[in-house]
C-alpha cells in the first residue's frame, strides 16, 4: 500500500479505480439481492418502516455521526487537491457526483437489508451485510466480506495517500 502511494499518483489512481469498481459492484450485489426478494414478494419487514424509531435530537445526531465515515472521501479530495488536474472544475464535479451516488447506493442497500432481515435480526448480528449475504446469496455469501475487505483496504489506502 505504501509502495503504491509513494511510487506514482497515476498508479494510485488506477488501483483506487479498481477498488471503486469493486465497491460499487459489491453494493449492487446487495441491492440486486434485495430487489430479488422484493420481486418474490418478501416485503413484510418493509411494511414496518420506521416503527420504533426515535425522533429525538440526540438520536438523529447519533445516526448522522455514525454515518459520517461513509462520506469521508470529500476530506481526502480536499487534502490532495494539488495532485488533481484542474481542481477548480474536478473537485466540485467529483463531490457533486460522488455524494449523491453514494447516498443512493447506501439507501438502496438499507432497503435491501430491511427487505430480508427483521429489525430484531439486524440488531442481534455483529455484521448485517454478512447475515444478509448468508440469507440471500447462499454459497456466494463470501462475496459480502470480500467486498467489505476491498472497501476497507481502498479506504485505508486513500487515507494514507491523503496524509503522506
Amino acid at each position: 500500500m505504501t509502495y503504491i502511494n509513494i511510487t506514482s499518483v497515476k498508479l494510485f489512481v488506477r488501483v483506487q479505480n479498481v477498488f471503486g469498481v469493486c465497491k460499487v459492484f459489491a453494493c449492487l450485489v446487495v441491492i440486486g439481492g434485495g430487489l430479488y426478494e422484493i420481486a418474490r414478494g418478501n416485503t413484510e419487514n418493509l411494511k414496518k418502516g420506521f416503527e420504533g424509531s426515535t425522533t429525538s435530537p440526540g438520536g438523529i445526531a447519533l445516526a448522522l455521526y455514525s454515518g459520517l465515515w461513509a462520506y469521508d472521501g470529500w476530506n481526502s479530495v480536499t487534502v490532495v487537491t494539488e495532485e488533481i488536474i484542474n481542481p477548480s472544475v474536478n473537485v466540485p464535479l467529483s463531490i457533486s457526483i460522488a455524494v449523491p451516488l453514494i447516498t443512493a447506493l447506501y439507501v438502496c442497500m438499507n432497503v435491501a437489508y430491511m427487505t430480508v432481515l427483521s429489525y430484531a435480526e439486524m440488531i442481534s448480528v455483529p455484521a448485517v451485510a454478512v447475515a444478509f449475504g448468508a440469507r440471500v446469496l447462499g454459497p456466494a455469501s463470501f462475496l459480502i466480506p470480500l467486498g467489505v475487505a476491498i472497501a476497507t483496504f481502498g479506504c485505508a489506502m486513500s487515507v494514507q495517500f491523503g496524509i503522506t
